[in-house]
């Protein structure tokens, strides 16, 4: 059997992009894996994968492209869909075991608690459901769900 590859993201909140078949993701501080597992793809556009974090199930879909962690590891943010085909952005609170669903996705990002910040504007390829220069300041009473 293949091992699958295994993406160690740096403490520095930065996203990195996931393009390739199922793969683990390993929280900066290596306590945490998000098991991605390729679940299919629309036409013409990317694939889509189920996740799991520390082997817990989480809702709907995430999207290959930018993926990422907080500093700290408590958060894991993603593009994500609830079903097929929508684009959002999920934050993930590990810790907590709920997310959060932010209406636009983000395709590069930085996240540094409590300030979500999309880089890399590509006005090319813009879509309606996308927007890269999103900045978001996650607040206490945000509608977070437990999964």
């Amino acid at each position: 059997m293949t091992a699958l590859p295994r993406l160690a993201f740096a403490a520095d909140g930065r996203s990195q992009p996931m393009w390739w078949g199922d793969a683990d993701l390993q929280s900066p501080d290596g306590r945490h894996v998000v098991a991605l597992r390729y679940a299919g793809e629309p036409p013409h556009g990317a694939s889509f994968y189920e996740g799991r974090i520390d082997g817990v199930p989480v809702p709907g879909f995430f999207w290959a492209g930018a993926l990422g962690f907080s500093a700290d590891s408590r958060f894991f943010i993603g593009g994500w869909m609830p079903t097929r085909y929508a684009r959002k952005t999920l934050v993930v609170d590990i810790a907590a075991r709920r997310y959060l669903v932010l209406p636009l996705y983000l395709r590069s990002f930085t996240f540094h608690w409590p300030v979500l910040q999309g880089v890399g504007a590509d006005t090319a390829t813009a879509y309606a459901d996308i927007d890269d220069t999103l900045t978001t300041t996650l607040r206490g009473d945000a509608p977070w769900t437990a999964y």
